[in-house]
């Protein structure tokens, strides 16, 4: 195999004005290569010869090292994905200090600049963007590096793969914590904690060991990442430069806990985060495969309103977000939520236009309020996080179900994606599920990949829709294509 790496964007002539900037360090990044490992000690000891210094005791060893593989792989990760990327990395002794939970736990500040400067006198490494402080202003930014050809060549003869599968380092932190702020806050362990980690280990095992992809032509990547950059030109949303697909590990996000040794409230929140599949424009997950199979995605239908017309001991009989006057759902939907989530005034989002939705921002809160009026009283309260504790529970259920049986089931909230197949099992079990937490009826909306794909490909062979082996996945569509290409090497590395 080839160690001339293409880009996984070759092919897609992306806007100039696209920010590909850089992508933050991630400390639990990590890959299993002995090839690699080999490396990387060699670059330790090289470091090591550059100075006189003492020799490092066992324990600062294993953070030296362990430092080196992670610049490496991290630029490593950026290389395979877009080589435009900058990795931002954290040099200042404030990042490596008060070490909860949530870091690294091999990662120390001496033995990291060790590697750091190493690294950067062995011409491995380079400053693409120097980082500052502004003590006055309180603000800064951290160092932009790049990988040089230097250490890619030595990088391209152990990994080769185009594609490269990176896991998780063990023991990061799965069930997390923020306050008011929004900021990860410490907590003491409880039995609800100890399991929900338990379930979502079960839940991350499974996930782990299949693949998901976009079956999309390099076209499609194209309009894709446009369609990415115009929701960012409109203020709505940071771009996201390529799509991760290592991303295959969930966490759990709970709110307004006060943290601390003392036990912390886990009834707020609890989200499941950190999938791929979750950061692409919704329109594009009918064309999410799993294991090289069409997939069907499955959606409570107005979920929310569903649940908080329940508590009220009421059963809602219409759809939720059709506000009379207003033309554009999706933003009804919006500051419906909004409405449930505040607890105060409620900024008017970025991008809002009145012509294109038919009234004012306070206009539209309004009717919805007017609208809702058996409910009225939940809104501004906060109560939106409640609700969204109780379908998290419902999404750790369903997935922990299909989990046991090593049948992946990717959650977006609310919604599920599985292999097509699954579609009339997976329904009953969404079904059965809501009702056994409200005691009410709800409808499920169903987005067809498979069908999408029968009309997509109906002049290509009858083979690729009527079910598909891991020899002949995508045959029906271009072989080389970004998404054949990450199948073969998935499965050369499983």
């Amino acid at each position: 195999m080839s160690n001339v790496q293409p880009n996984i964007l070759d092919g897609i002539d992306l806007p100039d004005q696209f920010p590909l900037l850089s992508s933050p360090y991630d400390e639990f990044l990590w890959l299993e290569n002995t090839a690699l490992d080999d490396l990387i000690a060699t670059i330790a000891t090289e470091i090591d010869a550059l100075s006189d210094r003492k020799k490092r005791d066992r324990r600062t060893s294993k953070k030296f090292i362990f430092a080196i593989k992670s610049i490496v792989l991290n630029l490593l990760n950026l290389n395979r994905t877009n080589p435009k990327i900058l990795l931002a990395i954290p040099k200042g002794s404030s990042a490596f200090t008060c070490r909860s939970r949530y870091g690294q736990k091999l990662l120390a500040y001496k033995p990291f600049i060790d590697a750091y400067d190493g690294l950067m006198q062995l011409d491995y490494i380079e400053v693409a963007k120097r980082g500052f402080w502004n003590k006055d202003q309180g603000r800064g930014e951290v160092t932009r590096i790049k990988i040089t050809d230097k250490l890619l060549s030595l990088v391209n003869k152990v990994v080769p793969q185009e594609t490269v599968i990176f896991i998780r380092y063990p023991g990061e932190e799965c069930i997390r914590l923020k306050d008011e702020d929004k900021k990860l806050v410490d907590y003491a362990d409880t039995k609800y904690t100890q399991q929900s980690r338990a379930d979502l280990n079960v839940i991350n095992k499974c996930l782990n060991r299949h693949w998901y992809d976009l079956d999309m032509t390099d076209t499609d990547f194209q309009k894709m990442y446009q369609r990415i950059q115009s929701k960012h030109d409109l203020g709505i949303d940071d771009p996201q430069p390529c799509v991760g697909f290592s991303s295959r590990s969930m966490y759990r996000v709970f709110n307004n806990g006060k943290g601390g040794r003392s036990k912390a409230n886990f009834t707020q929140g609890g989200r499941f985060y950190g999938g791929w599949w979750q950061s692409i424009p919704s329109e594009y997950r009918k064309c999410i495969t799993i294991d090289g199979k069409w997939t069907v995605e499955l959606d409570y239908s107005n979920l929310h309103p569903h649940m908080v017309y329940a508590e009220a001991g009421l059963q809602l009989n219409s759809d939720a977000y059709k506000i009379e006057g207003c033309l554009d759902r999706n933003m009804a939907k919006l500051a419906f939520n909004a409405l449930l989530n505040a607890n105060g005034r409620i900024k008017k989002p970025d991008g809002y236009n009145d012509a294109a939705v038919g009234m004012g921002w306070s206009e539209l809160l309004d009717a919805i309020v007017k609208r809702h009026e058996p409910i009225k009283d939940y809104f501004r309260t906060g109560y939106g996080l409640k609700l969204m504790f109780t379908d998290s529970e419902i999404a750790n259920r369903i997935m922990l179900y299909y989990a046991n049986k090593d049948i992946p089931c990717l959650s977006v909230h609310d919604s599920f994606i599985m292999q097509h197949g699954y579609q009339d099992e997976l329904q009953e079990l969404m079904l059965d599920q809501y009702r056994a937490v409200t005691d009410h009826a709800i409808s499920i909306k169903s987005d067809d990949g498979y069908e999408w794909a029968v009309r997509r490909y109906k002049d290509s062979t009858t083979t690729f829709y009527t079910g598909i082996t891991e020899t002949d996945v995508l045959e029906a569509s271009n072989n080389n294509s970004q998404t054949a290409r990450r199948w073969r090497s998935w499965l050369e590395q499983k």
